[in-house]
């Protein structure tokens, strides 16, 4: 009998927990440039080098915020990152590494791109 209960409350338990974690959104969502205006506005604006508190914070943020995972175009990358952030590996080639960091004191976001023509083909994020 305890362990049917403590089965119950076990996965009573894990199914509260489930719920309680918010879902991130699709980076091609549209609602992204909405919910994330004030992160997009700051990773846009030339007020702040990269290696700023302001853009490492909104950098943050908008990992929590948005799954960059089936990112697939690069018009997206276009409307949330600034290019002038942005650092290409081979810039006359068809297949780039886009990197995008945001560094502050001894913390660092890292979003790594990988593209094909106008296609993103894989995304990693490396955070220290």
């Amino acid at each position: 009998m305890k362990k049917h209960l403590f089965v119950f409350f076990a996965g009573l338990l894990l199914s509260f927990v489930a719920g309680c974690v918010a879902e991130k959104l699709p980076s091609e969502d549209i609602e992204v440039l909405t919910v994330c205006k004030p992160e997009i506005d700051i990773l846009h604006s030339r007020a702040y080098p990269s290696n700023s508190k302001e853009k490492y914070l909104a950098a943050r943020s908008l990992l929590r915020k948005v799954d960059f995972t089936y990112t697939r175009r690069v018009e997206t990358l276009d409307a949330i990152f600034s290019s002038l952030d942005a650092r290409v590996d081979r810039p006359d080639s068809t297949e780039q590494e886009l990197n995008f960091y945001y560094q502050y004191q001894d913390r660092s976001i890292r979003f790594v791109f990988h593209r094909f023509k106008n296609a993103v083909t894989r995304f990693e994020v490396i955070e220290k």
